[in-house]
């Protein structure tokens, strides 16, 4: 996170992990430990994870046939199952866009930003998430903040996390 320019760090260094705030009490597990997380219901291995629940639960879908076997379903099968009308890689996708929208949402009352920049390999994909993102927005955010708070995509694209962690870097030489 950005603040008047500076990376926002926080007392111990990682201030400002929005990917692993809680926004379902009783959600997934997130390889950080939490549950329920942003991480957890929105990134590309939750859409994946998501997606396998469903097929096994007795979904029909096009995305293990796209991956090869269950066991090799990744979110790009999802998104491609989804762009195909692929009914419940649709329902996957929208529900991980309103989970995104939660964290959004969440992140726009404690902060207060200008902007928030959504970054990632998952962005790919924002054609299928963020109708369903924006609908959380509006849901749950104040007025006031979603009239002020605009919400972009990185420029830099997947490599958002490299450039991130240059900036941390360089942040701390000073």
């Amino acid at each position: 996170m950005i603040d008047s320019g500076k990376l926002l760090l926080g007392y111990g260094g990682g201030a400002a992990e929005v990917g692993h705030m809680t926004i379902d009490m009783d959600g997934p597990r997130c390889n950080c430990g939490n549950y329920g997380d942003v991480e957890a219901l929105a990134s590309g291995t939750a859409i994946a994870r998501r997606a396998v629940e469903a097929v096994k639960a007795g979904g029909q879908s096009a995305i293990v046939e796209l991956a090869g076997g269950l066991d090799r379903v990744t979110a790009e099968h999802v998104v491609a199952a989804a762009r195909q009308g692929d009914e419940l890689a649709l329902r996957v996708m929208r529900r991980a866009g309103y989970c995104l929208g939660v964290g959004v949402a969440n992140l726009m009352m404690l902060y207060d930003p200008q902007v928030v920049v959504l970054g990632g390999g998952v962005m790919n994909a924002r054609d299928l998430m963020f109708e369903e993102m924006h609908r959380a927005i509006d849901e749950r955010a104040m007025e006031a903040f979603r009239e002020h708070t605009r919400v972009a995509v990185a420029e830099l694209g997947d490599d958002v996390g490299i450039y991130g962690a240059i900036a941390l870097a360089l942040s701390l030489l000073e």
